[in-house]
């Protein structure tokens, strides 16, 4: 079996073994290259191996870290890192929100409860007195300076009230004059921060370069108006205190306790100051505290009795005024439904302007709406309409729009039901033919009912009928002569016969027939009595011709005592059977037409 050199030869190294001397000197390279060769060859395997090295980064990236920021150059560190860094706190917000939040909460919670502990304290102190103030003649004088001013009411009373409020804090960097950061009291407006700061430094070197002062002493107290800005210098930092009012002195050492808590915190950040002012968002704790406010105590006043007295007639007349507000607007509202429920409007809007619009739609026919409101009372001035014209389907504008196209007569009666048109009572042939062809196409009339309506002519006919055969003429005792006034009874009589004999013709045709029955009580013997009945109609009959009466529409006709004109409305006076009575005789075939 050949034996293979300890050191790890490739193919052609071996080749070049042949002989003794070859094969000692492959023995001697053996020896004294060998460990190097396996050493190298381990190298080159860690270095390929992906998981191996990551292990060996992981285990020195700490010290590597820390040793770059102890040297210098961790501005690099922190661009390099700054991606990542955001990265990872962005896919963490995404992914659970919850950790984030609980992470800052014991920075942010505590700024967050003190600011609005302070904001709301100064909202129920300003609230306070506004309530206390605003019927008072104090707090008549404070509106009228915030009308004068421009300022709201609130803010009138807030600054009467304030004794001091600071309301900005400024952190500026000595040497460089930019802002470190900003804090600003709730419901302040402010400027920008860059800007104030840089005001700042340029007045505190104005004064030095001015006035020949060592570079250590600066401007503590400026100025302007009610407002005030302290100063109190730090070795890498200025603080600067926005105030309103008259702070006392005893604000100073928490100014100066604020500003030693930064340089304490943040000294290397101070000095190292490169421009980049995130790294100071942890001064907010210290820098909120000093965002403080004092209030004058409320003081409680007697009110004087005149005061309440205009107070109260204050609220009875704002209460008189409010109750009959509410009396017109519910008056209106009733006029509003009112004419909704007008037949042929419609009301599509009611709205409250300089003066009440009222907007809607109305057919020409419907009820003219000022009639409405004069009947209600209303002002017509108060009020304006709009309406767009349309065609109402409501029975009563129909019905009314099928009278002014049809001019009834007097006679006539219509009414509408659904589109029903019911027609009722008389009138002439003509206007009915007129109703059948030119009432249906009236919109909203869908059929027609004449059943209650008859020909005026016919109806006439028919009261003429009626009239004749309800005549009554009486006669003495077993005597032909009618009674003494019965005179009257008879021309009346004769009138109706003529004329319902000249109307027959066209009417009921030819043949009708005026028959005349005389009548006579039931004493003495019937054959007497008949015979007396029939010498009554006979006369009857010849009087009628003499009032030019056609003989030939005359039938006379005695009954004797058989058939009694006695009724209930007449009694039983035995007169009413001694008389002549009278029937209309129609044709049969015109009777049952």
């Amino acid at each position: 079996m050949e034996e293979h050199p300890a050191c790890g030869f490739s193919n052609g190294e071996q080749e070049e073994v042949l002989s003794g001397d070859g094969r000692t000197l492959a023995t001697l390279r053996s020896l004294l290259l060998g460990p190097e060769q396996r050493t190298i060859r381990a190298l080159r395997e860690r270095l390929e191996n992906r998981e191996q090295r990551t292990e060996d980064v992981s285990a020195v990236v700490a010290e590597a870290i820390r040793l770059r920021h102890t040297r210098g150059g961790s501005e690099n560190l922190i661009e390099a890192l700054t991606p990542s860094v955001i990265g990872a706190l962005r896919e963490s917000a995404r992914k659970n929100p919850r950790t984030l939040s609980e992470a800052f909460f014991p920075v942010v919670g505590p700024a967050i409860r003190r600011a609005l502990t302070q904001y709301i304290q100064s909202l129920l102190e300003s609230f306070n007195n506004a309530l206390e103030h605003s019927l008072s003649l104090q707090g008549i004088r404070w509106r009228l300076e915030a009308l004068r001013t421009g300022k709201t009411f609130a803010e009138v009373v807030l600054l009467h009230n304030l004794i001091y409020r600071v309301e900005q804090i400024f952190l500026i960097h000595d040497k460089t004059g930019l802002v470190l950061y900003h804090a600003v009291a709730p419901g302040v407006s402010v400027q920008d921060p860059a800007l104030v700061s840089g005001m700042l430094s340029a007045i505190q070197n104005f004064v030095r370069d001015s006035f020949n002062t060592p570079g250590d002493e600066i401007i503590d107290t400026m100025r302007l108006g009610d407002l005030r800005v302290w100063v109190e210098p730090g070795p890498h930092a200025i603080l600067a205190a926005v105030i309103r009012g008259h702070p006392p002195e005893t604000l100073r050492p928490t100014l100066r306790e604020a500003l030693e808590k930064v340089h304490q915190n943040f000294a290397s950040a101070l000095d190292l100051f490169n421009g980049d002012s995130s790294i100071f968002e942890g001064v907010r704790d210290d820098l909120a505290f000093c965002l403080d406010s004092r209030y004058q105590p409320s003081t409680q006043t007697r009110s004087k009795p005149y005061f309440l007295i205009a107070l109260a007639l204050l609220l009875t007349a704002a209460a008189a005024w409010a109750w009959l507000s509410f009396l017109r607007q519910r008056q209106w509202k009733r006029f509003v439904d009112q004419l909704g429920a007008q037949p042929g409007i419609t009301v599509t809007s009611f709205t409250k302007e300089s003066q009440y619009q009222i907007r809607g739609l109305r057919d020409p026919l419907a009820i003219e709406p000022g009639s409405l409101l004069k009947g209600m009372g209303l002002d017509p001035k108060r009020v304006q309409f709009q309406w767009a014209p349309y065609y109402s389907l409501d029975d009563a504008i129909v019905l009314k729009r099928v009278a002014a196209l049809l001019q009834p007569p007097t006679t006539v009666t219509l009414s509408l039901e659904r589109g029903k048109l019911r027609v009722q009572g008389e009138a002439p042939a003509g206007w009915v033919e007129a109703l059948k062809t030119r009432a249906i196409w009236v919109p909203g009339v869908r059929s027609i009912d004449t059943s209650g309506l008859q020909d005026a002519r016919l109806a006439g006919f028919q009261r003429e009928r009626k009239a004749i055969e309800a005549a009554v003429l009486l006669f003495e005792l077993n005597r032909t002569e009618m009674e003494a006034g019965q005179g009257f009874e008879f021309e009346n009589t004769a009138k109706e016969i003529k004329a319902i004999l000249a109307d027959a013709a066209t009417l009921v045709g030819k043949g009708l027939v005026i028959e005349i029955v005389g009548h006579s009580d039931n004493t003495g013997a019937e054959g007497w009595n008949r015979l007396l009945s029939e010498r009554r109609a006979d006369g009857v009959a010849r009087k009628l011709i003499q009032e030019r009466t056609d003989p030939a529409s005359l039938l006379v006709r005695g009954v004797g005592s058989s058939q009694s004109v006695r009724s209930p409305g007449r009694g039983n006076d035995p007169k009413y059977d001694r008389s002549v009575t009278f029937r209309v005789v129609i044709p049969r075939a015109t009777e049952n037409r």
